[in-house]
């Protein structure tokens, strides 16, 4: 069986961990990765002999492909999904998918009309625990919740504040927060917009820019 044709862009943490995940699956074949850093595309060409890009719209116009995954910080997310959906190629997107839920919608649209696969990279929603958890609420053990808190801790504080509390750049790197991950858990219904967390004095429990929660059931 011919193995599937992935390209990689963007090679930070998780662009690094991608191409260990990608290159030891049995079916499929890492074609080319694409950074705008030199020296990471340095190392990658040195060590793994794969092909390089500075440019992911070069890889895209000289490379045949079955999909992409996209690990570049989040705010060049929209173009190079869309760009990938055009070709008519299956995307895989770090979270956030985007930054703008109107545009998150745009491209699962797309992606949903020419009946190509995109997903996003929420993989607790595939943790044992976690879904015997939402099969637990679903089947109305507790009752109706109505009420949730939820906190997430990882390595992604930029720097501390003097005040004592800690801030998350915005605009940086995605990351699996707690509220689309306990949204779907109990089932309310947000927009299609990944979430990145903003913490710190005079923003805590403020949601992302563009994304929009709505009750279940409605």
């Amino acid at each position: 069986m011919a193995k599937v044709r992935i390209a990689l862009i963007g090679l930070g943490k998780m662009g690094i961990s991608h191409v260990a995940i990608l290159r030891a699956h049995p079916d499929v074949e890492l074609v080319a990765v694409c950074d705008p850093q030199g020296f990471v595309l340095d190392g990658i060409s040195k060590y793994t002999g794969l092909k390089t890009y500075r440019q992911f719209t070069d890889l895209l116009a000289n490379e045949t492909l079955h999909g992409v995954v996209v690990a570049t910080p989040s705010r060049f997310h929209d173009d190079i999904v869309r760009a990938a959906l055009e070709q008519d190629l299956a995307v895989f997107c770090e979270k956030p998918f985007s930054l703008d839920a109107k545009v998150a919608l745009e491209l699962a649209e797309l992606a949903e009309g020419r009946g190509l696969i995109n997903h996003v990279g929420y993989h607790y929603r595939h943790v044992a625990a976690f879904r015997e958890a939402k099969r637990l609420l679903d089947s109305g053990v507790i009752g109706k919740v109505h009420h949730l808190r939820a906190e997430a801790y990882g390595p992604v504080v930029l720097r501390p504040n003097p005040a004592g509390t800690l801030y998350f750049k915005l605009e940086g790197k995605g990351g699996e927060t707690a509220l689309p991950r306990q949204w779907w858990g109990i089932g309310a219904k947000p927009c299609l917009s990944a979430c990145q967390s903003r913490v710190g004095q005079d923003q805590a429990d403020l949601p992302a820019p563009g994304v929009q929660t709505v009750p279940a059931g409605r």
